[in-house]
Parts: C-alpha cells; sequence; structure tokens
C-alpha cells in the first residue's frame, strides 16, 4: 500500500480528509500484522481450526473491506472537489 497524503489545499477544503489518511494507515498496518502473525489468515475456512484463526481472519477481512470504503469514498470526494477547482498536486 502506498500511503496517499492530501495536500493542504485538499486539507481547506475538506479537513476529514486527514482523519480518513490515518485511518486507512492504520488499516493496513493492523492488517499487515495480523497476517504476519496468522499466515493462513487468508486462507479458506476449515473445521477444527483454532478460534482465533478465525477470529483473525475476521479482521483481516474487515480491515480490508474498510479500506476499499475508504478508496471509494475518497474518490468520490476527490471527483467533487475537482469539479469545484480545488487541485491536489501539492502534497504535504
Amino acid at each position: 500500500m502506498r500511503l496517499r497524503l492530501p495536500s493542504a489545499e485538499l486539507l481547506a477544503a475538506a479537513p476529514h480528509l486527514a482523519s480518513l489518511a490515518i485511518a486507512e494507515a492504520a488499516l493496513a498496518v493492523a492488517a499487515r500484522a495480523i497476517r504476519a502473525a496468522y499466515s493462513d489468515a487468508d486462507r479458506a475456512f476449515h473445521l477444527g481450526e483454532p478460534v482465533e484463526l478465525t477470529t483473525a481472519r475476521t479482521l483481516v477481512d474487515e480491515c480490508d473491506a474498510l479500506l476499499l470504503a475508504l478508496d471509494d469514498h475518497r474518490g468520490h470526494l476527490l471527483a467533487r472537489l475537482r469539479r469545484a477547482g480545488v487541485q491536489n498536486d501539492k502534497p504535504l
């Protein structure tokens, strides 16, 4: 994952992009850490597996889903801001 930081101009127009960037970084790191600790977290469920692995898989899936939702929301927000003339060419 490549961290995308909003420009100062974007933050002035949509301050909550800062919180979204922090949430995105935290979710990505959490998913990677869980995958590192539970190498089977990306494999399909099988009967008899430890409950701890099942919950780790659920956490990874939820982190991935939230990352997708954040990306989707940011895309719609950035499109609206571009239409309004706000640029994102000067990263922080």
